[in-house]
């Protein structure tokens, strides 16, 4: 059976961090060896930088509503030091297929997987464009029902640069998700 887990980091609606899961596209064996059903991901980490606003974004607004979306941005980076917590179900079918939350991959972005075994996945992605991205992700399974994880990603480029750090802590919770909704 194929299991896959690349959890992704990013900027979601209002400026929250949002963790995701996804794995399309690392199609290789052996994955992590984890179970399907309810999974709980608590996040830590760090976000600093240039908030991760395109610059011709913010050349195109009126100066007041610039203030205000630097503002809400500088806002949700300093709320990322906050532990965050996500619960996830994840199928027999997403573990075998490959995860994908919902967050579908940027066509300039090319992953490579350096390492991949039953306890261990390392991927490294780098996506081209007017807001190239670098990041590295760092997932092991500890046992069929817990992992553990590092990201490290950094957004732009020279002075317009946002750098985000996570360490991840999973735990399976079981096999029925209840009101938890699988994502495809």
């Amino acid at each position: 059976m194929r299991k896959q887990w690349l959890i992704r980091g990013g900027f979601g609606a209002g400026g929250a961090i949002l963790l995701c899961v996804a794995g399309a596209g690392l199609a290789q064996t052996p994955t992590l060896d984890l179970k399907p059903g309810l999974w709980q991901i608590t996040s830590t980490g760090s976000m600093t930088g240039t908030p991760p606003i395109p610059p011709e974004v913010l050349a195109n607004m009126p100066p007041e509503k610039r203030a205000q979306a630097q503002a809400m941005m500088q806002a949700a980076m300093a709320r990322a030091s906050e532990p965050q917590v996500a619960k996830n179900c994840v199928t027999e079918e997403q573990l075998r297929r490959g995860l994908n939350f919902g967050e579908r991959p940027n066509p300039s972005c090319q992953r490579k997987i350096v390492t991949n075994s039953s306890s261990l996945l390392v991927v490294h992605e780098e996506c081209a464009g007017a807001r190239p991205m670098v990041g590295d992700f760092r997932f092991t399974a500890i046992d069929h029902e817990t992992m553990k994880g590092d990201i490290n990603v950094v957004m732009g480029s020279g002075a317009d640069t946002t750098t985000m750090q996570r360490n991840l802590q999973g735990k399976w919770l079981g096999s029925d998700c209840g009101d938890v909704k699988p994502k495809d």
